[in-house]
């Protein structure tokens, strides 16, 4: 969603900055060029496209949420008292295994347009669950939508389970082979995109054996896609990365 206006200046607002001393508000004025934020501060630019006279309200030059399954924004209260390993075990996949598809695609959309609201313009979304290439496709758009950029990152566990797979459903090992499939026809189709990208993510690498992580650097090397890992949630999952698993390439 591209502005109609080349240039625009947001003046005299209480600046909430990601960056600087103790991320302290400020009044100041925010430089706009294109799709770009080209200037936050005390400005001297007097003239654009369009100015937003913004004194009086708080102005916030953009989030970006590094990490999150935006489908899951709706169930973010669930399971609050539980520590990690059973949050896992009885929150977090139980309910991913009953929700449908169109759940899923109406989650994302829903909590898309809220993190819009809240100030976020970019946003890494992992999907944890395995979607197939139309779903994923209608995922994509629906984030597009908003406006907002959003790097897809689409998850693949591991190819082999240890004796302690610490709460994750079987079916998280089962389909390697057509994980990666998938994922290397997403990475054909949405990558480089102008408001979406696709990565590759590694949601278990504990539990993914050596030729996993050759099909994984064989699939980024070939489309120069990023890799967006998950290191140990927990220290059951540290111990076993240290003590069962070789993960030279980790």
């Amino acid at each position: 969603m591209g502005s109609p206006y080349e240039s625009i200046l947001i003046k005299g607002g209480k600046i909430i900055p990601g960056f600087g001393d103790g991320y302290k508000p400020f009044k100041g004025d925010i430089y706009i060029e294109g799709d770009r934020i080209v200037n936050v501060g005390k400005s001297t630019i007097r003239k654009a496209d369009l100015v937003v006279r913004a004194r009086g309200h708080v102005v916030i030059p953009g989030f970006i949420n590094l990490e999150c399954n935006v489908y899951r924004n709706a169930m973010r209260t669930l399971g609050s008292d539980l520590d990690y390993d059973a949050w896992i075990s009885k929150i977090k996949y139980p309910i991913a295994e009953e929700l449908t598809f169109q759940d899923i695609s109406t989650l994302t959309a829903l909590s898309t347009v809220e993190l819009a609201h809240s100030g976020v313009t970019t946003l890494v979304n992992c999907y944890d669950i395995y979607l197939g290439l139309d779903e994923i496709e209608e995922v994509v758009e629906n984030i597009e939508l908003t406006g907002l950029r959003c790097i897809t990152a689409l998850g693949v566990a591991g190819d082999q389970t240890v004796d302690e797979n610490i709460g994750y459903p079987e079916w998280l090992f089962e389909g390697f082979e057509d994980r990666i499939k998938i994922i290397e026809e997403s990475l054909k189709l949405w990558s480089r995109r102008e408001l979406t990208d696709v990565w590759v993510s590694l949601l278990l690498p504990v539990f993914l054996s050596d030729k996993g992580w050759e099909k994984v650097s064989e699939l980024i090397s070939k489309y120069g896609a990023r890799l967006h890992i998950h290191l140990p949630a927990s220290k059951q999952e540290y111990v076993i990365s240290k003590t069962k698993t070789s993960n030279q390439y980790l």
